[in-house]
């Protein structure tokens, strides 16, 4: 009987170990989270945040990209061959 008591306390433990570590672990879908946006005019892309950021590339009228994040009126997307590129959120739509 003892036996049974001790392997049902460690199955429990375990159990209650799994699940906080699931409960605490960000979800995918928030980590992955992003919006397509679409350019409603042809407009520069820029390695940073600023009009005097270098130019790495363009985007023209009604291309759609992967929107990452805004901030302080740039917004952050995925550019092929960039690790970083923003576009002036004044020139994007969503959708």
């Amino acid at each position: 009987m003892r036996t049974i008591l001790r392997t049902a306390r460690l199955a429990l433990l375990l159990l209650v170990t799994v699940l906080s570590v699931a409960l605490m672990a960000p979800s995918a879908s928030a980590a992955t989270a992003t919006t397509t946006v679409t350019a409603t005019e042809g407009v520069n892309v820029r390695s940073g945040p600023s009009s005097s950021s270098p130019v790495i590339g363009s985007l023209y009228r009604g291309q759609t990209v992967t929107a990452l994040s805004a901030a302080q009126g740039w917004t952050s997307i995925r550019y092929p061959g960039a690790s970083k590129a923003y576009v002036s959120s004044a020139y994007l739509a969503a959708g």
